[in-house]
């Protein structure tokens, strides 16, 4: 599986990690002590996840439809390099990104 540029820079990501910590969400892994902490999912998290995992199953389900998952590759990696061509400094997110294919 490919991965895909992260479109958040430091703050707006610590910014969503307290958002979800103040919902119940999640919880850093060693109560929050050191800088950088691990999160975990909390029992709620956990429930909620299930929930928009299944949404979000039915809708790429929906959005699949007649197409193959070649197909849905080609697209993926068309869309990556778009978003580097228009990063800040023109270059791949993936070492191994072919730009001239």
């Amino acid at each position: 599986m490919e991965s895909l540029n992260v479109f958040l820079g430091e703050p707006a990501l610590i910014e969503i990690l307290a958002r979800i910590t103040k919902g119940s969400w999640i919880e850093p892994v060693d109560g929050g002590r050191q800088a950088g902490a691990a999160y975990q999912l909390t029992d709620e998290g956990r429930q909620r996840h299930a929930v928009i995992l299944a949404a979000q199953k039915e809708v790429r389900l929906r959005a699949m439809q007649g197409i193959s998952e070649a197909e849905y590759v080609t697209v993926i990696r068309v869309l990556q390099r778009i978003v580097n061509n228009l990063s800040e400094d023109g270059s791949p997110s993936d070492p191994g990104d072919d730009r001239s294919a």
